[in-house]
């Protein structure tokens, strides 16, 4: 893992010390800074953005759920009928 300097440029160049000694504070100090930085609201934006469109693919599917089934239904009966047919068996 490389640590990055104070003198250099980066997206955690003012809260990343020069000397970490575990990958745990570098953690925590990623976290915090990403609570701080105002690009953080774009993420939680697209985050609850796909959530709802999400919901509302789930609620899509629930509603047809239903109308297709009883499609893939009669289409198996018909099949099951012309099977019947095709071998002789019809009733």
């Amino acid at each position: 893992m490389r640590i990055v300097q104070s003198s250099e440029e980066g997206p955690f160049h003012d809260v990343v010390p020069t000397k970490m000694k575990t990958p745990t504070k570098l953690g925590v100090l990623v976290w915090r800074r990403f609570t701080i930085c105002q690009r953080a609201q774009d993420l939680v934006e697209y985050a609850l953005l796909l959530a709802f469109v999400g919901v509302g693919i789930a609620a899509m599917f629930l509603a047809i759920s239903a109308p297709v089934s009883a499609v893939w239904n009669t289409t198996g009966k018909h099949l099951k009928k012309g099977h019947a047919y095709a071998k002789g068996q019809d009733k």
